[in-house]
């Protein structure tokens, strides 16, 4: 059955004697203290806590007026609600215990109230702790019955989704890398054509035009050539632009498969004891920033604003006319 840990005061003695007699009676184990001279209190304490299912306090006015009482309590009660309800506190009330001098975190526990101290109230006591210890369990073997049900799915279904997930994240990886190298390859050449066509226009109009001036032959040899230039840099920009954005998708996905492969090592290693709730912040960051590269992508970026550049050549030439 149960193995049950009491704290009390020395007042209490002969009670808590008499309950463990009772309780023993029904199967329970109980949980002995070592407060001896020369015995650490502190570890004790901490032995008697992990090794009890069942913390139980005996709470009166001569317990509540010892701080040393009210300091090992609070132990256990914050010991029991951070197990996750793997460890059940029963608070006892002495008869007229003063209520106003206990802290919240206690009085808001339904405990048991004690009529009395004799051998018969020690059996009643005993027995609603039965009960209690009863139903502590079942609802123990509830949970324990879900949480495997979780933890089988997880085992059967995790590593087939995760595996998935990597290889699909892989081949998506492997694929915005080489649309990254392409649209450098694309913007690279498009600058070295720009630089090319500059010389071939400027060498190929001298040519043409020999030593007789033609303005109109001029200016329009100009924009042609202007509007060759500046579609070839626009076109190296944008290719540039988008290997760009290829590049940084590439480094998200490679952070996600670093995420997801750190996740998958920590299941396979403390698989057994791993809960749902961790589960979900160990893949948390998995899919951490969202937002594509191509969303901060602004029109201005990729508009070589022909209109513009053309109106400041003709504004150019215009300057250099004769008046």
């Amino acid at each position: 059955m149960a193995r049950i840990y009491i704290l009390h005061s020395r007042e209490e003695d002969n009670f808590v004697r008499s309950l463990m007699k009772n309780l023993t009676d029904l199967g329970h184990d109980l949980i002995l203290s070592d407060f001896e001279v020369g015995h650490d209190i502190n570890l004790s304490l901490k032995n008697a806590m992990q090794s009890a299912d069942i913390q139980v306090a005996i709470i009166s006015d001569n317990a509540i007026s010892s701080s040393y009482f009210m300091n090992e309590m609070m132990q256990l009660r914050n010991y029991s609600v951070h197990t996750n309800l793997r460890k059940l506190f029963i608070p006892i009330f002495y008869p007229n215990v003063s209520f106003n001098e206990l802290p919240s975190s206690i009085r808001n526990i339904q405990g048991i109230m004690l009529n009395g101290t004799t051998e018969k109230d020690s059996k009643t006591v005993a027995r609603e702790m039965d009960i209690a210890i009863n139903s502590f369990y079942g609802k123990q073997i509830a949970i324990e019955e879900e949480e495997k049900e979780v933890k089988d799915k997880i085992e059967s279904t995790a590593p087939e989704y995760i595996q998935q997930t990597l290889s699909d994240l892989k081949s998506k990886e492997s694929n915005m890398k080489m649309y990254a190298v392409v649209w450098y390859t694309i913007g690279f050449i498009a600058l070295l054509a720009g630089v090319a066509a500059t010389i071939w226009l400027s060498d190929s109009g001298l040519d043409n035009f020999g030593e007789k001036e033609n303005w109109s032959k001029t200016i329009f040899f100009a924009i042609k050539s202007a509007l060759i230039i500046i579609l070839l840099i626009a076109s190296s920009k944008y290719s540039f632009n988008l290997g760009k954005s290829y590049m940084n998708e590439t480094m998200k996905i490679a952070d996600r498969i670093h995420a997801i492969s750190f996740g998958k090592f920590y299941l396979q290693v403390f698989n057994k004891r791993i809960e749902a709730e961790e589960l979900k912040d160990i893949f948390r960051d998995w899919n951490i920033s969202t937002q594509s590269s191509f969303l901060g992508s602004k029109s201005e970026e990729f508009d070589p604003k022909i209109l513009e550049k053309f109106s400041q050549i003709i504004d150019k030439i215009k300057g250099t006319e004769p008046k």
